[in-house]
């Protein structure tokens, strides 16, 4: 048998290129875009600073709740907490967040994000 090989003629198209396309614009619009944003940055530094004198500043001078006919404070509660811990010398804490539980007459506290039945304050 004799080898045959046979030719194929292939064409080829020109497949349309990918990208952007050249521009034709002159440098001339180009260097008046910078300035335009340039102007438009200033306008929102002024209104940005023009919001800030506005906002009063209001800060919390105490925190008081009643319960059964018992007033405690924000800094009664943290002074009962630091009792707690330093009868505790094992324990160190951080950060110290307190809640209160009125329906079980008490307040429970988390150390450093942990929590336990023993961390209970009775109101």
């Amino acid at each position: 048998m004799a080898d045959e090989v046979k030719s194929v003629d292939v064409t080829t198209e020109e497949k349309p290129k990918r990208g952007r396309k050249k521009s034709t614009e002159t440098p001339t619009k180009k260097a008046t875009t910078p300035k335009k944003t340039a102007a438009k940055k200033a306008e929102v530094k002024t209104t940005v600073t023009a919001k800030k004198e506005t906002a009063p500043e209001i800060g919390l001078k105490s925190f008081t709740f009643e319960f059964n006919d018992k007033k405690y404070t924000e800094k009664d509660l943290f002074d009962r907490v630091k009792a707690y811990i330093s009868s505790h010398p094992y324990i160190v804490a951080h950060d110290i967040e307190i809640f209160v539980k009125p329906a079980d007459a008490c307040a429970y506290f988390t150390i450093d994000g942990f929590s336990n039945p023993d961390f209970k304050i009775d109101l």
